[in-house]
């Protein structure tokens, strides 16, 4: 765990460092964070907070090039469900994993927002509610 989220700093900062050196070429990132929340039924679709760039910060022109995410389940469970929506939910990616990247998205507008999509398989109340926590994406874009 530990070492995951060193990685995972490293990362961010890799990144930050490429978009700062990468503005006047046109590519940047934009980063959100999101509050945890509690998976309490199955069935049930629970959504984290839209995940966006800050006003103003993408230019219009810019499209998505690739979605880093992140996301913390507890318990661990592989039954849980999990799935990286744009703004619209128009599309959305299955996600098999608790921190990744996809290209799912590359090409739509920038600066949209998303969301992660949480369920369980099952009927009714979990005996056992899965705390979400450590929601983050980090959208790669370039300009046309």
């Amino acid at each position: 765990m530990a070492r995951t989220q060193c990685l995972w700093r490293l990362g961010m900062l890799a990144g930050a460092l490429f978009c700062a050196s990468s503005v006047s070429a046109g590519s940047g990132a934009w980063v959100a964070q999101s509050r945890g929340l509690n998976v309490t039924q199955s069935q049930w679709h629970f959504f984290s907070e839209a995940l966006a760039s800050g006003p103003s910060s993408v230019p219009g022109d810019a499209t998505v090039t690739s979605v880093h995410w992140r996301y913390h389940a507890r318990p661990s469970t592989t039954a849980l469900k999990v799935e990286l929506c744009s703004a619209s939910r128009v599309r959305c990616e299955r996600l098999k994993q608790e921190a990744g990247k996809t290209k799912a998205f590359e090409g739509e507008r920038a600066a949209q927002a998303f969301q992660l999509r949480f369920s369980m398989p099952g009927n009714g109340r979990l005996r056992r509610d899965v705390h979400i926590d450590d929601i983050q994406v980090i959208v790669n874009y370039r300009r046309r």
